[in-house]
């Protein structure tokens, strides 16, 4: 299979530009990892705010329940009015993280997914809330107001326990202690709900504190402090001044100091403690989940932005990378392939085009005219390596050529001038021969002398188409053509006489017909060349066969001769030689018949093909264009048909 210059060039580069693909393309691919990475832990850590303003409201709602089922909903006040706001503000805050949750990912709608399914128990919890029946007071409903408080706050841990959860997988210090933050401040909001109940029913059930309740409310002041200090010690990563402003809150700072005294004096003062949790009840706490927030959220916008920005240059370094690289390797291919293909076009144009044309052009200058070796086209390729050494070559190449056809046209000419010198020699010769032969013949009575007379002149007759051969070879005519029209059977008998053996040709059938005075001198040697290689390659014993008819096309001549006929090849180089497309680089030596015949064909436009017979042996066949033939009667009144006899 044959490859161009691109092709392998582009097959070298394959590797070293798919390696470099794949260099360029691991940091754009870790690029995006880590982009999905850090989108995933911004998206886990805005999540965990939903849940938030989710568990305010079900916490909200279970206090409200509990304070119903003990019947002290005139006592204590809550930030909802009723059971039916407290459960419209859960129902909107719910359908609100359900969104949230639709817009995450899958790792937080795992996380958060058994929380929410929880959240069907509320209407389980509903329905039993508005199915009390009778009085209700903390004396006969405080257990059952504990089981509400209970059964609320585990719906509200489950969705807290998935934040904290949840922040563990965030690497990101300020996304994971924000997160942390929120789930914290949130329990410590719900615990603190804790601490009320637990001191506002111990006094309102007994006037009293007793040790039972002593121990709760001291359990639930503990968790309280607790929380308070897991959130000052996440008090890093920029969260630091709203943590302070939170612990600083008087209201926290008073709820725990009343707690305190409370415990000490095992006695609650009822209107201080509705007044701590009156119309500010969660305001430290609220604010500082607005802050933590607001806080989580810039760092998850900032996050995002950045690794997008990050994902964005790394893909833009590469790709411009990469395409520079191609860029760069297409640009050093193009400068190696577009010079080779102008060169290659500019060398297929001058050896298929100038060159031949040049060397045609020299070695058919006219006799007689000067022979000048025509300038070598020039080979542009602008380029200056080893291209255009090669360019130069193939100019220098050109030059050499062209210089061997102006010594191959010398030789030519010298070689014709010989031709033409030798025959005009001879035939001056042979006209001098001829005339003293006709002499004797005249003076001679003997019949026996005129017979010798006779074949020396036959002889005399082939030796001077011997040097027309020559001449014609040479370029020249061999001798002047005539004026009138002549028949074709008498160009038959002038070409019989310039053979030997001439009685051993006939004809079949002959068809009359006249050809232009013009051809008549060159068709009568171009016959007699034909017929004496037909006579030659006949066996003794054997006839040489002529016949003739109009065509179409002209008129049609056979030579058919009883040889043994010729192979493939040498009848394709003798068809070749006669109609002139046989080499002109050397003496034709061999088959010069066929050359001259040839050159005599091409000069009229005669059609001559050399075709296997039937049988055996050869048969010629001369086709006569219609310009060469006369509408006039021939000479012989009817078609021609025997044996050739020169004395008739």
């Amino acid at each position: 299979m044959r490859l161009g210059i691109r092709t392998k060039l582009a097959l070298a580069l394959a590797v070293p530009l798919t390696a470099l693909g794949a260099f360029t393309a691991i940091p754009v691919v870790e690029a995006r990892a880590d982009a999905r990475e850090v989108r995933r832990e911004a998206d886990i850590a805005t999540a965990a705010l939903g849940p938030q303003g989710l568990v305010t409201a079900v916490f909200d709602e279970g206090a409200m329940a509990a304070i119903y089922a003990s019947g002290t909903e005139k006592i204590v006040t809550l930030p909802v009015d009723d059971n039916r706001d407290a459960r419209a503000k859960t129902d909107r805050a719910r359908r609100g993280f359900s969104a949230v949750l639709d817009r995450s990912g899958p790792e937080v709608r795992r996380a958060y997914g058994p929380a929410v399914d929880a959240l069907d128990a509320l209407d389980g919890l509903r329905a039993q809330l508005d199915g009390i029946a009778g009085p209700r007071s903390i004396e006969t409903t405080a257990d059952l107001a504990n089981v509400f408080y209970e059964k609320y706050s585990g719906l509200s841990s489950g969705l807290l326990d998935a934040t904290t959860r949840l922040s563990t997988n965030v690497r990101d210090p300020r996304l994971r202690v924000g997160a942390a933050l929120v789930a914290d401040a949130a329990r410590a909001r719900a615990e603190e709900g804790q601490v009320v109940r637990m001191l506002g029913l111990g006094q309102v059930s007994g006037g009293g504190l007793d040790t039972t309740e002593l121990g709760q409310a001291a359990l639930a002041v503990s968790s309280l402090r607790r929380r308070l200090d897991a959130i000052q010690l996440r008090a890093t990563a920029g969260y630091g001044p709203s943590v302070d402003t939170l612990l600083a809150t008087p209201r926290i700072r008073s709820m725990l100091a009343f707690a305190d005294e409370s415990l000490t004096t095992k006695s609650v003062d009822l209107l201080a403690l509705q007044k701590l949790i009156g119309d500010e009840q969660g305001e430290g706490f609220e604010r500082f989940l607005d802050e933590v927030s607001a806080i989580l959220v810039r760092r998850a916008d900032d996050l995002r932005a950045t690794a997008s920005t990050e994902q964005r240059s790394l893909v833009t370094l590469g790709a411009v990378a990469f395409a520079g690289t191609v860029l760069l390797t297409w640009l050093v291919a193009r400068s190696i392939t577009r010079p080779l293909r102008f060169l290659a076009a500019a060398a297929t144009d001058v050896a298929s085009r100038h060159l031949p044309e040049a060397v045609r052009g020299v070695l058919s200058t006219p006799p007689g005219t000067e022979i000048l070796a025509p300038e070598a086209a020039a080979v542009g390729v602008r380029s200056r390596d080893e291209v255009a050494d090669v360019a130069d070559a193939l100019h220098d190449a050109q030059g050499t050529a062209l210089g061997l056809a102006v010594e191959q046209a010398a030789l030519r000419r010298n070689l014709a001038d010989a031709f033409i010198y030798l025959g005009r020699r001879n035939q001056a010769l042979i006209a001098r021969q001829l005339e003293l032969v006709t002499l004797l013949e005249t003076h001679e009575t003997d019949p026996e002398a005129l017979r010798n007379l006779f074949h020396l002149d036959h002889l005399a007759t082939r030796m001077r188409r011997n040097a027309d051969s020559l001449l014609v070879l040479g370029g020249l005519r061999a001798t002047p053509p005539w004026a009138t029209p002549v028949s074709i059977d008498r160009i038959l008998r002038a070409a019989l006489g310039e053979i030997e053996d001439y009685n051993r040709v006939a004809w079949r059938w002959v068809e009359p017909a006249v050809v232009v005075g013009s051809v008549t001198a060159d068709l009568t040697h171009l016959l007699a060349e034909l017929l004496e290689n037909a006579v030659t390659a006949t066996p003794g014993g054997f006839t040489v066969e002529v016949a003739g008819q109009k065509t179409a096309h002209g008129y049609s001549l056979g030579i058919i001769d009883a040889g043994h006929g010729l192979t493939d090849t040498d009848l394709d180089n003798a068809n070749r030689r006669l109609r002139g497309h046989a080499p002109r680089t050397a003496t034709p030596s061999h088959g010069m018949g066929h050359y001259v015949a040839g050159l005599l064909a091409a000069r009229h436009g005669i059609r001559v093909t050399l075709e296997n017979s039937p049988g055996r042996g050869i048969t010629a066949v001369i086709d006569l264009p219609p310009s060469l033939l006369v509408h006039q009667q021939s000479e012989s009144t009817g078609a021609l048909q025997g044996a050739f006899d020169l004395s008739r």
